[in-house]
């Protein structure tokens, strides 16, 4: 009785969870086309002019980039971090070693220091995490 219930509920609640509204979905092709039709012109500008890049655009006044937004475009600043599997290795398994070799080398650039403070701090949470079940 007690699983025949559970299933009837169970059944009831999977039916609440699909979308009933299908135009939740539905796609306008004559709208996205009229989005796409600054990039698709400014793409087909780079196509002719032996691929030329964003920079020598931009500082060529070459095409009118005014309609587009650069930001979206994937252009990367040199602000961005990126991870680096080096750091975090060090910081994770070997700490006051990697303290030597990659915090406080000069040589090791920003991306490497987060990496291995990073590392560190995943290697002190796991730590805490397994020391407390084990002891309690």
């Amino acid at each position: 009785m007690k699983k025949t219930l559970l299933l009837t509920i169970s059944l009831f609640f999977a039916s609440l969870t699909f979308a009933g509204n299908a135009e939740l979905f539905s796609v306008d092709e004559q709208a996205l086309n009229e989005e796409f039709a600054d990039l698709s012109a400014l793409e087909n500008y780079v196509v002719e002019n032996n691929f030329v890049s964003l920079t020598q655009i931009e500082t060529g006044k070459m095409f009118d980039l005014s309609e587009i937004n650069l930001k979206t475009m994937g252009t990367s600043s040199q602000s961005d971090f990126m991870f680096v599997w080096d750091g975090f290795l060090w910081g994770f398994l070997c700490c006051p070693i990697g303290f030597f070799v990659v915090a406080v080398n000069e040589n090791k650039d920003h991306d490497q220091k987060i990496s291995y403070w990073i590392g560190v701090a995943a290697s002190t949470v796991l730590g805490a995490l397994s020391s407390t079940t084990y002891y309690y």
